[in-house]
């Protein structure tokens, strides 16, 4: 997860109180990476993506309306971006 500044805080965060039950332990944020099942053990997950992303740098995101989408893993919330 990354854990930007958003501008519209208290928007984001009403609409996360009706519709994620851990609205009130984990602040807005996006998730880049979701949970997955994988041969390497979380030391060695950490430093692939560690080395992986050591030269990304800062990047700016526009996002725009909400997608719900229930699965057999649960419920989410997506902010569509300029490439939806």
């Amino acid at each position: 997860m990354i854990f930007p500044e958003f501008e519209n805080v208290d928007i984001i965060n009403k609409i996360r109180k009706v519709y994620d039950p851990l609205y009130h332990k984990v602040r807005p944020h996006i998730t880049l990476v979701f949970p997955f099942e994988s041969y390497l053990n979380t030391e060695e997950l950490k430093n692939y993506l560690l080395e992986t992303l050591k030269e990304t740098k800062a990047f700016k995101i526009s996002l725009y309306g909400i997608v719900k989408v229930q699965d057999k893993s649960g419920n989410y919330l997506f902010f569509k971006g300029d490439k939806w």
